[in-house]
């Protein structure tokens, strides 16, 4: 999905004309598209670090380390192996997207699913339904519910199945 599509799907939201004027629009979606990536990992990356001492700098859209890395800190823009020896690792994390701003060009594709961008839309639709309409709390509860059920299952999509302990069979004695 494109930036100029994810803004004519927020309009269609909160059902203004796209020559109203929201000032507040790239800060908006920035925003949903931040807490939507690190709620739910959507952004996942490789790449090799160099450590040196047991420490390296971190890639500067680094969030948090994905599955089937080796155990490293972050702390502070700097990443640290516990073994503190100087060696190269491959890594896989998880990304934030890249910043959207109003100089950020319509056409530009976003670095999340289809799944995520959609609710990147309502979460920006939610911040900006008070200015848009004000006092119209229906369509704001409209919108964050929806908003809420999206992250659910964005949520939920991440989580490996966990065989559950209590009703997996007989009794433990």
């Amino acid at each position: 999905m494109t930036l100029g599509n994810l803004k004519k799907k927020i309009y269609a939201l909160l059902s203004a004309d796209e020559k109203t004027s929201l000032p507040a629009l790239c800060y908006a979606i920035d925003s949903a598209q931040r807490k939507v990536a690190s709620l739910c990992g959507g952004i996942k990356r490789d790449a090799e670090i160099k450590f040196v001492l047991g420490k390296a700098d971190a890639p500067k859209d680094f969030m948090r380390a994905g599955e089937n890395t080796p155990r490293i800190d972050f702390y502070d823009g700097r990443l640290m192996l516990p073994s503190k020896e100087s060696k190269t690792v491959k890594i896989t994390y998880y990304a934030y997207p890249a910043e959207i701003t109003d100089d950020t060009p319509d056409t530009t594709e976003l670095e999340l699913s289809a799944l995520a961008a959609d609710t990147v839309s309502y979460g920006a639709a939610g911040e900006l339904c008070s200015s848009v309409r004000p006092g119209d709390v229906r369509r704001y509860m409209e919108i964050m519910t929806e908003y809420d059920e999206r992250m659910a299952g964005l949520y939920s999509a991440g989580i490996k199945n966990i065989k559950p302990a209590v009703f997996a069979g007989r009794r433990l004695k």
